[in-house]
């Protein structure tokens, strides 16, 4: 009788270690169940998006991205890097008139100083992100888009009330192969020289005629531009039409 109790007691101990070893192992099937519907589908969907890309850069034309690359990098350099081109943040003097044409940036604010003496009573303008002016100072932002539009600026000089009407266009390195960019413009009371004084002056100056599309004189810390212009040129050198700048928007 004793040995059948010793037996029993055996048995169900063995059952009992049996069953606590298989709570704790990992080839329990509880442990083993079937992924989420949702992580399935997931999955499903990268898998596709994967192969559509690769399909993407399968069928790219090179030719076509290489293009698309290097308009980027031009355009890049003319917005933002601003190769050779020369940025003067000095003063450039020009003659007070009625009218003038002047060039901006949005990268820039610029500068209109107006003779001495002078006080600017009323400025506005078209297309201008922020106009302020104080005695004969006037500063002026554009926007982004901004292409071109008019500025007019109403200031007293001893005690006559004048209007100076800018033409403002947007300055863009694309249009031409070298120029500067003016970040102030200081206009006076002075009379420019005619354009045959300023050729006479540049030959005697250089030794040479001028012979760039844009070429560049001082006299008396004013600056004159002979533009080599076929179209609206007045004075012909070596079979060539040139004008000095004075302003006037040629289309």
């Amino acid at each position: 009788m004793k040995k059948i109790v010793i037996l029993c007691l055996c048995i169900s101990y063995a059952l009992l270690a049996r069953n606590t070893s298989d709570s704790n192992s990992p080839l329990k099937p509880s442990n083993f169940t079937l992924p989420d519907t949702e992580v399935k589908r997931s999955k499903k969907a990268k898998k596709n998006k994967d192969l559509e890309v690769n399909k993407f850069y399968l069928n790219m034309n090179s030719n076509k991205l290489k293009q698309v690359q290097n308009k980027d990098k031009r355009n890049k350099h003319v917005l933002d890097k601003f190769d050779n081109i020369t940025i003067n943040q000095k003063p450039v003097i020009k003659s007070i008139s009625s009218q003038d044409t002047i060039s901006v940036h949005p990268y820039f604010t610029t500068t209109i100083l107006l003779p001495k003496g002078s006080v600017i009573s009323f400025a506005r303008g078209k297309m201008f992100d922020e106009i302020l002016h104080d005695q004969n100072m006037l500063t002026i932002d554009v926007k982004n888009n901004f292409d071109r539009g008019n500025l007019v600026i109403v200031y007293s000089e001893k005690e006559q009330n004048k209007i100076l009407n800018l033409m403002v266009k947007r300055f863009d390195k694309r249009e031409i192969k070298r120029e500067v960019l003016n970040t102030v413009y200081s206009y006076r009371n002075f009379e420019p020289l005619s354009d045959m004084d300023v050729i006479q002056a540049y030959i005697k100056e250089y030794k040479k005629y001028p012979n760039d599309k844009f070429n560049y004189l001082y006299v008396a810390d004013v600056v004159y531009r002979i533009v080599k212009d076929n179209d609206y040129g007045n004075v012909f050198i070596n079979g060539n039409k040139y004008r000095v700048d004075n302003g006037i928007v040629y289309k």
